[in-house]
């Protein structure tokens, strides 16, 4: 059985070992076609993190100093996995994901090496962890830009680890970072396109979700791993949360219109959110009942984006990431909302009955047997897209 957390001093010997290995590892790449497009930016890259690095190696006393305990933690170890095994799956059948892999590579060297150099510039505890390989992961999971700008992939690294580093709070004594290091800069880029459409051009985005739509079985896939995911740092309240929100939205809307409000609820990219990317442990509550109410919120915010990028023509893609930073810095509240709750409402404790591996497994398999065969067969636009193309045609028939 693998220990949830290890806490390990390592020799300083080693560390610098696991330093040097890195940089490497950032060379290494360049063997393989997709990196030698772009060689350039590599190297360059690799030569601006090398030098502070190898100073604070070998000419500095602060490794010694600042170096913390190396951790491990077995939900990160899990999650890691979970990725990999959806990049296998979706390499699988887009070889292009696997030309890509090597770039996956050599942003994990990159962001390990310039965590370090933060630590040591900025007089942080250093501490060797798993965590930097499934942020960078979850980037890569929503977006790639082409070779002429794969810089700007360093740029969101760069970014995500400054997040992680300074953009923090303390909650019940321990510091935390307030947001999700993939997700505040997936929300930066999200910004940018908005505001520069051009970019596109060069951005695939989109177009990674549109694939997942024709891999066979990818949602039963992704959603099975979710499961697995989601049991270690017990974060399925809050998928089941947002997943229900949904559910319950577009059979109302369905119902009442005979328009459904998400016609592709079940359909990669908005499933990853809901299941993956909203479950971070440190940016989420950790109540039961804040965990359903967070999760609850999370749905009602997916449909709110969907409704707004609908009304403006943009991309639905990026519904499912538009507020989620704004959840994370709220998170806090859920808990004492929950715990308000439960203090007003005697009965309210009886919802952490739902949290039971039976009564999820239920869940998930209703989802599957009864939900899902539904969005399979549908065919119509979803209900706002809908509402908004009938109004703009009777407003230009007029």
């Amino acid at each position: 059985m693998i220990p949830m957390e290890i806490s390990r001093s390592l020799k300083l010997s080693t560390t610098k070992a696991i330093l040097l290995f890195i940089q490497v590892v950032l060379f290494l790449v360049l063997f393989f076609p997709e990196a030698q497009k772009v060689s350039a930016t590599i190297l360059w890259t690799n030569f601006l993190i090398l030098i502070p690095t190898n100073y604070f190696i070998f000419f500095s006393d602060k490794l010694q100093r600042l170096t913390a305990p190396a951790f491990f933690k077995r939900a990160l170890l899990i999650q890691m996995l979970m990725h990999f095994c959806i990049f296998g799956y979706w390499g699988y059948y887009n070889h292009k994901v696997l030309e890509h892999i090597p770039l996956i590579v050599h942003q994990m060297a990159f962001v390990h090496l310039f965590y370090f150099f933060c630590c040591m510039f900025f007089n942080k505890k250093f501490v060797l962890s798993l965590s930097l390989i499934p942020l960078t992961n979850s980037i890569n999971l929503f977006v790639w830009f082409s070779p002429k700008i794969y810089i700007a992939h360093i740029v969101l690294l760069i970014l995500a680890i400054l997040a992680k580093l300074f953009v923090t709070r303390k909650i019940n004594g321990k510091q935390s970072h307030i947001f999700n290091p993939s997700a505040i800069v997936l929300c930066l880029a999200i910004v940018v396109l908005i505001l520069f459409p051009r970019v596109h051009e060069i951005y695939y985005g989109p177009e990674i979700g549109a694939f997942w739509l024709i891999m066979p079985n990818f949602d039963l896939f992704l959603f099975v791993l979710s499961c697995i995911t989601l049991w270690t740092p017990n974060r399925y309240l809050i998928s089941i949360g947002a997943i229900g929100f949904l559910i319950g939205a577009d059979f109302i809307t369905d119902f009442a219109t005979g328009m459904p409000l998400i016609a592709e609820l079940a359909k990669g990219s908005v499933l990853l959110g809901t299941t993956l990317l909203i479950a971070d442990p440190a940016t989420s509550p950790n109540t039961k009942l804040g965990q359903i109410l967070f999760g609850l919120t999370y749905g009602f915010s997916i449909a709110i984006a969907f409704t707004i990028f609908s009304y403006f023509l943009w991309n639905t893609y990026y519904d499912k990431l538009f507020f989620v930073c704004l959840l994370n810095y709220f998170s806090p509240h859920f808990d004492r909302l929950g715990n308000w709750i439960k203090a007003k409402i005697p009965n309210a404790h009886e919802l952490s009955r739902f949290g039971k591996r039976e009564v999820l497994l239920a869940f998930y398999l209703f989802f599957f047997w009864f939900i899902y065969p539904r969005f399979e067969r549908r065919t119509p636009p979803p209900f706002f897209m809908n509402w908004y193309s009938l109004k703009s045609l009777v407003s230009s028939g007029n």
